[in-house]
This record gives C-alpha cells, structure tokens and sequence, in this order.
C-alpha cells in the first residue's frame, strides 16, 4: 500500500512539474544522466506531514481508499524524475530500518 501511494505521490509531482518553472526545496530530483540504474535513499524523520490527504482518495487519483487514511499519516517525502521517452520504470523499496519491517 505505502509503495502504490509513493507512485501516485511521484507522479503528482511530476505531473506539478509540467505546469512550473522547478521544483520545490522539499523535493529530491533524481538525475538520470544515461545511467541504466540510480539509487536514491530518503529518510522519512526529514520529511513533513501533509494536512490534507483527501485528494488521494478522489476518484480523479484514487491512491488509496479513504478507509485507509490512518495508515499515511506520517511524514512523507518526494522525488522527482524525468523519464526519457520509451523508457521503462521499475521501482523498488527497501526498508532500512528494522522498525518497518
């Protein structure tokens, strides 16, 4: 459930991209330059609760049913890509710390 809401949350922000002229402090950009893979790694006690989840159970986004909100509560934070065309996305996350498993 927590890796199908990181999807909608990146491509809400890139989606927020298109329409500005860069990204906000907050956001990680992560930089293809060509490279078959990137690792990248956040640290959720640095990111910020977001006061108002109710678009993600809209049905124009629908990340997740409104019954589920308790379990995004916590901090979140973003990353952003631009993906060349064509190309494929596969995404993986690892939790590092024992708490979350």
């Amino acid at each position: 459930m927590k890796k199908t809401f990181f999807l909608c949350m990146l491509l809400i922000a890139t989606s927020y991209y298109s329409y500005s002229q860069g990204w906000p402090a907050s956001v990680t950009v992560i930089n293809l330059d060509d490279k078959d893979s990137v690792t990248v790694q956040g640290d959720l006690a640095k990111g910020a609760a977001l006061s108002d989840l109710s678009w993600a159970w809209n049905s124009a986004n629908a990340c997740f049913p409104a019954t589920q909100s308790a379990k995004f509560k916590g901090n979140h934070v973003f990353f952003a890509v631009t993906m060349p065309n064509r190309c494929k996305w596969r995404f993986k996350h690892l939790c590092l710390s024992p708490r979350c498993c």
